[in-house]
């Protein structure tokens, strides 16, 4: 009988499901990570999604857009509306152009959905990703207040600060995201720094939309890594960063503005660098966590 529930629901109400997401999230970065349903058999779902080459860093699509095009799938299936944590292996470079979408759900009950996805490209497995969802509204959570961490833009506002193009040729998506950095993070041209192993900036996109959950995963890694600043590195500008794996935990849904990206280098031992990033929404509440680990290498 739940195999017959979830085959109707993936035939019949997917498309519903969809449609009623699209009306909720219209931002651009959730138009590029739309997906189309193949087909579906019990538990699995396989979806067909094209990658865009406008995400690209250095010629290679931005980890956190992957992350988001998974996740965007996923929300087609999931019956809970709430993206608590989320889970991304890369384990082959992704290209632009035509890929397979393939979920599994590992769990679903009235609390919660586990799903797996698995971004396929060329009978190629290119990445996994692993998202937890639950009702936020149907479960008694003790209100907390947010300790040991400070807003890290106080006294700052948005619109007083200029937008930096300074990496608008290595990072496709300068077109229609603007990056804009605090005073006291600047892109270095060489590594003769004065670095201390943080970076912040205010990121957004051109359409005024922040892309919510899927903005936390997409934004979360789109700034430029913290290592490149790290002078004991002795790393040329313009290393390539590849994400291994991208963690991260969704608190809330950002309020409606730009979105605050605080970044610190935490970690870099065996051409390996862990990064830990703080994701503020316009109201300075803290939305989300990232942790991330990224090779250093190459273009």
């Amino acid at each position: 009988r739940d195999q017959r529930q979830r085959q109707r629901r993936s035939i019949e109400g997917a498309a519903c499901v969809s449609v009623i997401f699209n009306k909720q999230m219209v931002g651009r970065l959730q138009q590029d990570t739309s997906s189309s349903l193949v087909s579906s058999s019990n538990s699995v779902f396989h979806f067909h999604i094209d990658i865009l080459d406008s995400y690209d860093i250095g010629g290679a699509p931005n980890g956190g857009y992957l992350a988001a095009c998974c996740v965007s799938t996923m929300m087609k299936i999931t019956k809970h509306p709430s993206l608590v944590l989320t889970s991304s292996v890369y384990l082959n470079r992704t290209s632009q152009g035509a890929a397979d979408i393939i979920i599994t759900i590992l769990k679903e009950d009235s609390r919660e959905t586990v799903l797996d996805a698995k971004l396929i490209q060329k009978n190629e497995t290119r990445m996994r990703c692993t998202a937890f969802f639950t009702d936020k509204a149907s479960k008694k959570q003790a209100e907390i207040t947010t300790i040991r961490r400070r807003y890290p833009a106080e006294g700052i506002e948005y619109n007083s600060l200029p937008a930096d193009l300074s990496l608008k040729g290595i990072f496709k998506f300068l077109d229609f995201v603007d990056m804009k950095l605090l005073p006291q993070s600047s892109i270095p041209v060489d590594t003769k720094t004065d670095f201390q192993g943080i970076f912040n900036c205010f990121f957004m996109f051109h359409d005024g939309s922040n892309g919510e959950e899927l903005g936390c995963l997409f934004l979360g890694d789109a700034s430029p890594p913290v290592m490149i600043t790290l002078p004991e590195l002795n790393v040329p500008f313009g290393t390539w960063f590849p994400t291994l794996e991208l963690t991260c935990q969704i608190f809330s849904k950002p309020a409606p503005g730009p979105i605050l990206v605080n970044s610190k280098c935490t970690v870099v031992a065996e051409a390996r660098g862990c990064i830990d990033t703080e994701l503020w929404d316009s109201s300075k509440k803290l939305v989300a966590i990232l942790h991330q680990t990224a090779m250093v290498s190459s273009f």
